[in-house]
């Protein structure tokens, strides 16, 4: 469980690195981020409330494709190659998911 709160917290702490530039839209990025965190919670409810024991993370895993498409367009961002590399790594180790894009790799 304290994995997923890192990735939470990594995934917070991403979109408020986000600085102003022509080609990245921080408004854009945070709505969609937001939006996608609240799916990506939802099923991280659903699969634990189906099988505590042994949640089965599939669905979860597909949504953070969506998630990590939200910051495509702020690539250039100072950090934001790193941030992106430890958001994928994060969510591959706390959910077992496996061929997550980084969109600025």
């Amino acid at each position: 469980m304290a994995s997923r709160a890192c990735v939470g917290a990594a995934l917070f702490v991403v979109s408020l690195n986000l600085h102003g530039c022509e080609s990245c839209d921080t408004d854009a990025v945070t709505t969609c981020v937001t939006d996608e965190t609240a799916k990506i919670a939802t099923a991280a409810t659903e699969a634990m409330t189906a099988d505590a024991t042994a949640p089965d993370y599939t669905a979860l895993c597909a949504m953070y494709e969506g998630y990590f498409a939200c910051y495509a367009g702020c690539c250039g961002e100072e950090g934001m190659t790193e941030a992106t590399a430890l958001l994928v790594t994060s969510a591959n180790t706390a959910y077992a998911c496996s061929g997550l894009t980084d969109p600025c790799a």
